[in-house]
């Protein structure tokens, strides 16, 4: 008696667990190649020093991503001047930039900025006082050349980018960071050097927006329902199946049993 082959048709189809996929053109997927870029309040970035598209809402201007998607923007307006000691005593974030942001309270203390939790799908920290480290790491990846042996400052590259295209207000004055210096003093920037102050001074205020890119969005595998000896099949890596992996991950389905497979179809 002629023993009978089977063909089965295996139909994969890939799941998105993710909302939607993410355009290049993003906060949650900027890269240090985006540094100098407007950032606008749905979240999308538009290339630095042009007029800004309607649509866009200038938020500010994308100063320091990480390689681990976090970063910082800088606003394109000042908020309201306080001494030092009232911005110490603000809310510590530490969960945005990897550094301790002390976040402006209040629309008293925002003075016209909006106030911010998401741009898009990316949540912000809301306005907040960055370090001094912080503000040097953006005024040196906005192309700054100013500054002495305690740091770098702002010139006019920086606010080049502040200014051109999205109508944002130069850093002129003297601005404190969070940073103490001693028990009495702490440390601001103007446009030629950095130096400290008596923290009961009241200076000007140019605060930052912390964010950390989103969880990366995750495809998982499964068998359409109908497919034949579907317990015969093999998906590697394992976590295909469960957790999900990474867009650009091999994926590979292995047949084990004693059907005939006549294709495999991905959807």
């Amino acid at each position: 008696m002629r023993k009978k082959i089977y063909s089965i048709l295996a139909l994969l189809c890939l799941t998105v667990t993710s909302a939607w996929a993410q355009s290049v053109t993003t906060l949650a997927d900027a890269t240090a190649a985006d540094v100098g870029k407007v950032v606008c309040a749905a979240g999308h970035l538009h290339t630095a020093k042009t007029a800004v598209p309607t649509g866009c809402t200038a938020v500010g201007i994308l100063g320091k991503v990480t390689e681990t998607g976090q970063g910082l923007i800088l606003a394109l307006q000042n908020a309201t001047s306080q001494n030092w000691n009232t911005i110490n005593g603000w809310t510590s974030e530490t969960t945005y930039a990897g550094t301790t942001l002390k976040v402006l309270p209040d629309d008293a203390a925002r003075g016209s900025l909006t106030s911010y939790t998401t741009l898009g799908e990316t949540t912000v920290s809301n306005w907040a006082v960055a370090q001094k480290s912080d503000y040097e790491a953006i005024f040196t990846n906005l192309g700054s050349t100013k500054g002495d042996s305690d740091g770098i400052t702002y010139d006019a590259n920086v606010n080049a980018y502040i200014t051109t295209g999205v109508g944002g207000t130069a850093i002129s004055g003297y601005y404190w960071s969070a940073t103490e210096y001693n028990g009495s003093n702490a440390w601001y920037f103007l446009s030629a050097y950095w130096s400290n102050a008596s923290k009961t001074s009241s200076l000007s205020v140019r605060p930052v927006l912390g964010f950390n890119a989103p969880a990366a969005s995750t495809y998982t595998v499964t068998f359409k329902e109908g497919t034949e000896d579907v317990g015969n099949w093999t998906i590697t890596p394992a976590e295909a199946t469960t957790t999900g992996v990474a867009a650009g991950t091999e994926v590979k389905a292995t047949y084990g049993g004693t059907k005939k497979v006549k294709s495999v179809k991905a959807k």
